[in-house]
């Protein structure tokens, strides 16, 4: 059953997502984005601070992907700095 509301859920944004210019589509959308608007705000400092803490013990491994990434093109002619 969820599957099915799943999809329904999809093809509905799908659908209004195409038709954004109609007036019915606005008055149907209205609702959707008071209530995003209420449930949503821009992160503060300190919620910045941690996500770029939590991401910083990624960066070593991110290096490491990037260098393999750059080595594994070698043969189609890039040069590597």
């Amino acid at each position: 059953m969820i599957p099915v509301l799943a999809g329904i859920a999809y093809e509905y944004i799908r659908w209004m997502a195409n038709h954004l210019e109609s007036s019915i589509v606005k008055v149907l959308i209205k609702p959707n984005l008071a209530l995003q608007h209420l449930t949503t705000r821009e992160p503060t400092e300190e919620m910045l601070e941690v996500s770029i803490t939590a991401l910083r013990p990624c960066a070593p491994w991110n290096r490491q992907r990037k260098k393999i990434f750059r080595s594994s093109n070698r043969h189609f002619g890039e040069e590597i700095e």
